[in-house]
């Protein structure tokens, strides 16, 4: 076996670890004690090698997980799921060897990738407020969209922070007497380019289905799946959700795939610090 594949699937494994221990209860303990687990786990997971191939840190890590979605299911986001599922497909993994392990991972994360990016283009479909760009539009106005554009222009931050104020009012007051709302917009002709977000969304989402399920070539699925990844990073800060996809693109790459290996590593390692640098997302 490589061992820059070895390096790539090591790091990919213990950095799923790590962000579980990150994200398991990030609304029950203080930051410092999760930090703390995070590095005990990559601690062992580094000295003791041999558990990375072991079922039992993938059938924990599913087990913690599934009870925490079944504890607080409307209150989790996506990262929480994916999660679970990454571990299920993981314990999964029926490989002998090294080499028979590290294609069952391949194997089977391409296609819980091509799972979740069909379930997510379905519920689109079904989603009359997705299509007509009504749920994107709410979500831009009030800033949970392009967050790090909305942090550098005063202007746009201040704008969301009226919408915000706006909303709340709303939900606050007397629902007898309460009319419609209305938010202030960031541009002109806004309506019309957040329904093209939409129908982009929806067509990246299943070229990643797709692309993963049909096409050999590996830079037709990866060309569709790193810069959604990153794009997902930057649009809504979901820095754990955009990280595990990081990795299971990483899981899915060839030996010889060197530079997409790399980028792969690059992006899931710039994510799983924005983790620990900004707050957890709650939802998404």
């Amino acid at each position: 076996m490589s061992e820059t594949r070895e390096a790539a699937i090591r790091l990919a494994s213990v950095a799923g670890l790590v962000l579980l221990a990150h994200v398991i209860d990030a609304h029950w303990r203080p930051t410092a004690a999760r930090v703390a687990v995070a590095g005990v786990v990559f601690a062992t997971l580094v000295l003791k090698r041999d558990l990375l191939r072991s079922r039992w840190p993938w059938v924990l890590m599913t087990v913690a997980l599934g009870w925490v979605l079944l504890s607080i299911p409307y209150r989790l986001g996506n990262h929480h799921y994916v999660l679970c599922y990454t571990g299920l497909a993981m314990v999964l993994c029926n490989g002998r060897d090294d080499r028979e392990f590290l294609e069952d991972i391949g194997v089977n994360l391409r296609w819980f990738l091509v799972a979740i990016m069909s379930i997510a283009v379905l519920q689109r479909v079904l989603s009359p407020t997705f299509m007509d760009g009504s749920y994107l539009g709410l979500m831009i106005a009030r800033g949970e969209f392009f967050r790090l554009v909305y942090a550098l222009c005063n202007s746009c931050g201040e704008l969301a922070a009226e919408n915000r104020a706006a909303i709340a009012a709303y939900l606050t007051g007397d629902p007898n007497s309460a009319g419609a709302i209305t938010l202030h917009e960031p541009f002109s002709g806004f309506a019309t380019v957040v329904r093209g977000f939409a129908v982009v969304i929806l067509a990246v989402e299943l070229w990643i289905a797709a692309a993963f399920a049909f096409f050999r070539s590996p830079w037709i699925r990866h060309t569709a799946l790193l810069p959604f990844v990153v794009f997902l990073g930057f649009t809504r800060s979901e820095f754990v959700f955009a990280s595990v996809l990081a990795l299971i693109g990483l899981a899915t790459c060839s030996v010889e795939q060197k530079r997409l290996r790399g980028l792969y590593s690059l992006t899931a390692v710039v994510l799983a610090a924005c983790v620990f640098l900004f707050p957890v997302e709650t939802g998404g």
